[in-house]
């Protein structure tokens, strides 16, 4: 509560020293949702700064965000010509094993459970790499159940430099997807938390980074790791879907763009791709310096890249089945890259909240419209 306090005190600070931040708005707004809007983009400017100050720090080696990794697999036009090529479909149902009761109460039970990735690397030259990297070849979950019985149930994607699940879940906040008739899995991203390299300097430092062959490889592993979550609980349940938020948003979209098997897809605040970060984005400047310094213009990073911006593809499932949120003051992920999405997919039902990335204005009608979405899939 002291850091929210901190930020939004330093925003208003902000915004009294200078003129609005927010230009265009994709739709109409009031004066308090453009208030709003200006505020949120000031406090997402504050948090991007504080946090690369506080992840990478003055003694950070810039080196570690450069491309060493030979990326011409990625430039091979099959991948133009179908970049769903990169994504092949888990080969087998997962081994998933509970590894202990993380909490119960007399509507839920919580559980961390673990499953070997079914994910081989893609990239011949990654491989020796992704070798090394042990501690992400296990894929976890935080698994919510409910006592009554669901028959839906959700797998959850969450954000860039998320922490170790089993500490950052959040019950309450998962009980609504219970009361709208869904048990969850909140998975670990690659390269995070539970899955973080020994040597991470923060938790998601190997994930999205300067090493673009790794980045790609990444987005492939996350992507098979949920399909093959969904895959296990489509034995369990009628209704199956996907939702995340930021990284979780693209990696989100990415799966809805190469699964048709699940039944919907809700990303939050999504970037459309890596390639499409601004160059003066307050929360990555160390990464495009690498980026810069390994001397990848912006044709090559969005060429590389190409198979990781859903924006590239054709959503597998029909669009009446995929629910976008973005914010209007996003300042971390530009309203730009969702509208980028948006507009590839045949606009599909999306949502322009006051707010940004950090701090949500009307996150009490969004969650409205996130349930009305969940309740009607359940009901087809």
């Amino acid at each position: 509560m002291k850091t929210y306090g901190t930020l939004l005190l330093a925003a208003m600070l902000s915004l009294s020293a200078s003129s609005c931040a927010v230009k265009t708005y994709p739709r109409p707004v009031t004066a308090k949702e453009k208030m709003d809007s200006n505020v949120a983009h000031a406090i997402d400017t504050t948090g991007a700064k504080l946090m690369a100050r506080v992840y990478t720090g003055p003694d950070y080696d810039l080196a570690r965000q450069h491309a060493t990794i030979d990326y011409s697999y990625y430039l091979d036009p099959k991948f133009k010509a179908d970049p769903r090529l990169f994504y092949p479909a888990p080969g087998s149902l997962p081994e998933v094993e509970v590894v202990e009761r993380l909490a119960e109460d007399d509507r839920v039970e919580v559980s961390l459970i673990k499953w070997p990735s079914l994910y081989h690397p893609m990239n011949p030259a990654f491989a020796p790499y992704y070798d090394t990297y042990t501690e992400t070849h296990t894929a976890y979950g935080v698994y919510l159940k409910s006592k009554r019985g669901n028959k839906g149930a959700i797998v959850i994607s969450h954000g860039w430099t998320g922490g170790d699940i089993t500490k950052s879940y959040k019950i309450e906040k998962m009980e609504g997807l219970v009361d709208a008739g869904y048990d969850a899995v909140m998975i670990q991203q690659p390269y995070h938390g539970l899955r973080a390299p020994a040597d991470s300097k923060f938790s998601g430092e190997y994930f999205f980074s300067g090493e673009v062959a790794r980045t790609n490889e990444a987005f492939c592993q996350t992507v098979t790791d949920v399909r093959s979550m969904v895959m296990w609980l489509k034995d369990h349940y009628e209704v199956v879907g996907i939702k995340g938020g930021s990284l979780g948003g693209i990696t989100t979209l990415l799966t809805a763009a190469v699964d048709d098997t699940i039944d919907f897809a809700i990303a939050w605040v999504p970037p459309s791709s890596f390639g499409d970060m601004p160059e003066d984005s307050p929360l990555i400047p160390f990464i495009i310096e690498g980026l810069k310094e390994s001397g990848l213009d912006r044709q090559k990073i969005a060429d590389i890249m190409y198979v990781s911006s859903p924006d590239n593809f054709r959503p597998a499932i029909p669009k009446d089945d995929i629910l976008i949120f973005a914010g209007m003051g996003d300042n971390f992920v530009p309203p730009y890259m969702p509208a980028k999405v948006w507009e590839a997919w045949d606009q599909p039902e999306i949502f322009w909240f006051a707010g940004g990335h950090v701090v949500n204005f009307e996150l009490k009608q969004s969650m409205e419209i996130q349930r009305e979405f969940l309740i009607k899939h359940l009901q087809k």
